[in-house]
């Protein structure tokens, strides 16, 4: 039977004749299914699997926050660790229930993971213009 596990997302961004490369991950179960992500990206790998490793070593200090993205009541998550986000939710949930429920199956898939910094593998996605990783990766948390 298969378990969570940690993929570094990675990619080029090209904006202004300039190329740099970023780095994030996602948590995954065992059915290829997105659980979280990481709250932001890094410039190196190795970064990026140090903060899997401190989110993994400090799970139990980490403040899980739900909150409501817009007015029609769209719901996501995100987990603080010492006063910053670590990690968010992959996308929006209709109902507050299935936003938490979510949230469970992360914080259960994070030590099944069992993140082995230099072990993770790789997810490549496509080149990109204009500066900015796919998806939330560069937007900032909404703190309410």
């Amino acid at each position: 039977m298969g378990r969570a596990r940690f993929l570094i997302v990675t990619g080029t961004d090209r904006d202004g004749g300039g190329e740099s490369a970023w780095f994030g991950w996602r948590l995954v179960g065992a059915n290829n299914r997105e659980l979280g992500r990481s709250a932001g990206f890094f410039p190196h790998r190795e970064a990026c699997e140090q903060a899997v490793a401190r989110l993994g070593d400090n799970l139990e200090r980490a403040v899980p926050v739900v909150y409501a993205v817009r007015q029609d009541a769209l719901w996501r998550w995100r987990l603080d660790l010492d006063g910053a986000e670590a990690a968010r939710s992959g996308r929006a949930y209709h109902r507050l229930r299935e936003c938490r429920y979510n949230l469970a199956h992360f914080l259960a898939g994070v030590p099944a993971a069992g993140a082995r910094p230099g072990e993770l593998p790789e997810q490549r996605r496509s080149v990109r213009h204009g500066g900015r990783p796919p998806g939330d990766l560069a937007r900032p948390a909404v703190n309410r």
